[in-house]
């Protein structure tokens, strides 16, 4: 929502006319609000990456007691240790890689807005296709729609965030990570194109 707000709030309060009056080749305000926002998101975003894995990790961490029956029918107490840490195969990407997936959500997000130009209707596409859509591709007959599943732009980014290949995955973190970043860079490039091509 923030990424979208980020360009059509000023669509609908008229300020962009003063921001393209000013830099009259229009290209670097796109570039400049995606530039500054992805710098607050990716940080913003990190902060609560790293603070949600600790506050989890210490939620979680310690013995856990299950008890179970054994074959005699007796009840059997076993002990196990929940243990994580950012030392962990995976782990630390995928804390680093929340952080990278908000900050190219948020871009994907300023398109969407630039491409639409309101704000009602650029949350909803984006809320639309993020919760809706492109999830409910993996329920494509066959493997052609595993590899449409695959490739389409938040599903892929998702890869990055997990710190274990699931059964079946495609793509590695970073070449889903990547397929996503491609997604979002030519959906800045056609929101630059029509922002130089529309009137304000």
């Amino acid at each position: 929502m923030l990424g979208v707000l980020v360009i059509t709030s000023e669509y609908s309060t008229g300020a962009i006319r003063s921001a393209l009056l000013a830099v009259p080749r229009r290209y670097p305000v796109m570039l400049a609000k995606g530039l500054v926002f992805a710098a607050v998101v990716i940080v913003v975003g990190e902060i609560v990456a790293f603070l949600s894995f600790f506050i989890g990790r210490a939620l979680v961490n310690g013995h856990v007691v299950t008890l179970r029956g054994n074959e005699a029918g007796q009840v059997v107490t076993v002990h196990h240790t929940i243990t994580v840490s950012l030392s962990q195969p995976g782990v630390l990407q995928a804390v680093v890689g929340s952080g990278l997936y908000l900050t190219v959500l948020g871009l994907f997000s300023l398109a969407i807005g630039g491409l639409i130009r309101h704000t009602a209707g650029a949350i909803t596409a984006v809320i639309g296709m993020v919760l809706v859509i492109f999830p409910l591709a993996g329920l494509l007959p066959s493997s052609w729609g595993a590899h449409v599943h695959a490739y389409l732009p938040t599903i892929a980014g998702q890869l990055i965030t997990q710190d274990k290949t699931t059964a079946g995955q495609l793509l590695s973190a970073w070449q889903g990570f990547g397929v996503f970043c491609a997604w979002t860079v030519l959906l800045m490039a056609a929101a630059i194109f029509l922002l130089q091509k529309r009137d304000a």
